[in-house]
């Protein structure tokens, strides 16, 4: 291993420690999505700090990994951050059709097994949702920054600096795709499967395309369908 291949593992690591990890132990702790489970980790923290920590942790998650790329010297669009043609948006909806199909296969193949992960029901497919059209619009900007941040981290950063570590793309697609899933625990283990094939459909794309506007676009349409009102 060199010297700089030594430093950007280093640095991996403490972008994930410093970034992705407060926000698995933020939505581990406070948010529990629509299933008959208790919260996984910590679940004595008193509920007065659940703001202050979700703000810290979520600034940290958009901070590190741009405080990281604005370091490494490269210019924006060696992670994928450029300017793209439209036809960048009809492979993001794509990208989305296929994620939402995966995802079914995946709740279906739970389904089928009885959810031996967990307790998860079908319902929580739709893991947030909105009680009125209004409040759906209302919240879109909010899931526009949380799909800003997630493909900066995931796609743009992580993916890219795992693909220069290893010289391997599918590593990279599947590693990230990991992390990705990981800082999603309160979907359940059940989401967390499917937020991981989604990962790998969203790196795919990232790596075939170069750029992060077609998974961007997939996860933003499949994330605000989540908000529709039941």
């Amino acid at each position: 291993m060199t010297a700089d291949t030594k430093r950007l593992w280093i640095e991996i690591a403490a972008v994930l420690l410093l970034g992705a990890f407060p926000v698995f132990l933020s939505n581990g702790v406070f948010s529990r999505p629509a299933l008959e489970e208790p919260p996984p980790l910590l679940a004595h923290v008193s509920n007065p700090l659940e703001t202050p920590l979700k703000l810290t942790a979520y600034a940290l998650f958009i901070v590190c990994p741009i405080a990281a790329i604005a370091r490494s010297g490269r210019p924006p669009a060696h992670f994928g951050i450029r300017r793209e043609p439209w036809t960048a948006v009809g492979a993001g909806l794509i990208c989305f059709l296929l994620n939402y199909v995966t995802a079914w296969l995946v709740w279906g193949l739970y389904w089928i097994a009885g959810f031996p992960l967990g307790t998860e029901s079908i319902r929580a497919f739709h893991v947030a949702h909105a009680s009125s059209l209004g409040e759906a619009v209302s919240l879109l900007p909010w899931y526009a920054i949380v799909v800003i941040a997630e493909e900066t981290f995931a796609r743009c950063y992580l993916l890219t600096r795992l693909r220069e570590a290893t010289g391997s793309a599918p590593f990279a697609i599947v590693a990230s795709s990991f992390a990705y899933a990981a800082w999603h625990p309160h979907w359940g283990l059940a989401g967390a499967g499917h937020v991981f094939a989604g990962g790998l459909l969203f790196g795919a794309f990232f790596v075939a395309r170069g750029g992060v506007v077609a998974p961007a676009v997939a996860h933003f349409v499949f994330d605000a369908l989540t908000l529709l009102p039941r």
